[in-house]
């Protein structure tokens, strides 16, 4: 279970804290260019309609048709833009699934319906989106923010479906994160990093006051224990800096970790990470919530394995990297 909170998908672990008459509407369809089966979906929440992608199922309350078009092709962007990410290519069996409101109000009758007792920590997100069991659940925040937020959680929906091992938050993270810049090209989408203008600013700030947070203490990090400080600038701090180690690890002296990287990411997807077998086995079972001392152990231990156990040399390097980030 994953909780966005907005800065388009700033998001909130809590795992921890937590124990549809065939149709097809032309129009979205043919400018998308993307095979869509479409119906009405009856619920309680509002007139809405089922759609269906190649790889997703959209339960919408979102009826225009041109709002419809951009969902659509950012989410089958999104997908390939994903896959790309691992070895191999990755085909699911099914479609994952995803709920989109046009009001907050529906948003909110459905969370207190389907999310057990983790409504109320839900109901607490001020503009964003959430996964639950699954599903990716979100609600209209305006054009741009709704489809940062959408690529963003369809990161983690996509790791936790094919994924044999869930990540480390700061990775997790991190990786989200590579998706909220969003182009449009005559294709779809395509998604730059260097384009997420409000994960820059928050770096900058950062930079700027000399208060960017440790390495040690981001890699260890999760995003439960940030909000626990009920404060919006360790909570920026913590995404931003997530954002920044990524793109560090892919883009700094021209790309030299970046094989450290995505051997991390494949070893993940195929269950090859030398831990030790508790932290295996939760590593593998999902059903097992992410425990705060699972991540303070592997984050850090991950880290250490596949790029360097010379935290303090590769964060002088880090540091560097951000100053010039926010320069340009």
């Amino acid at each position: 279970m994953i909780i966005g909170l907005a800065c388009t998908g700033l998001e909130l672990s809590l795992l921890e804290e937590c124990a549809l008459a065939r149709n097809r509407i032309d129009d979205p369809v043919a400018r998308s260019r993307v095979p869509c089966g479409e119906e009405n979906w009856s619920s309680p929440y509002g007139s809405g309609r089922r759609w269906e992608t190649p790889h997703y199922r959209l339960y919408t309350t979102i009826l225009d048709p041109d709002r419809l078009n951009e969902v659509i092709l950012l989410l089958e962007s999104a997908h390939r833009a994903y896959s790309v990410q691992l070895p191999g290519r990755i085909e699911p069996l099914t479609r994952s699934t995803i709920y989109l409101f046009s009001i907050r109000s529906q948003w909110e009758a459905f969370t207190r319906d389907h999310t057990g007792p983790c409504a109320e920590m839900f109901l607490k997100i001020q503009e964003g989106a959430y996964c639950f069991n699954g599903s990716c659940i979100v609600y209209d925040i305006g054009p741009e923010r709704t489809l940062a937020a959408l690529a963003h959680e369809g990161w983690h929906q996509f790791t936790s479906r094919h994924l044999a091992f869930r990540l480390p938050s700061w990775l997790d993270e991190g990786m989200a994160m590579m998706f909220e810049g969003i182009i449009r090209t005559e294709e779809g989408f395509r998604f730059s990093a260097a384009a997420n203008a409000c994960r820059l600013d928050s770096l900058s700030k950062a930079v700027v006051s000399n208060r960017l947070i440790s390495l040690p203490t981001l890699l260890a990090a999760s995003p439960g224990e940030v909000l626990a400080t009920d404060h919006s600038e360790p909570i920026q701090a913590f995404y931003s800096e997530s954002y920044a180690l990524v793109r560090f690890l892919l883009e700094a002296d021209r790309g030299l970790y970046e094989p450290d990287l995505r051997k991390l990411l494949a070893d993940g997807l195929w269950g090859r990470w030398p831990l030790d077998p508790p932290s295996l086995a939760m590593a593998a079972d999902r059903n097992v919530p992410k425990t705060l001392e699972w991540n303070r152990l592997v984050g850090p231990w991950l880290f250490r394995y596949y790029v360097t156990d010379d935290l303090d040399e590769i964060e002088s390097q880090y540091r560097a990297f951000c100053a010039r980030l926010v320069a340009r």
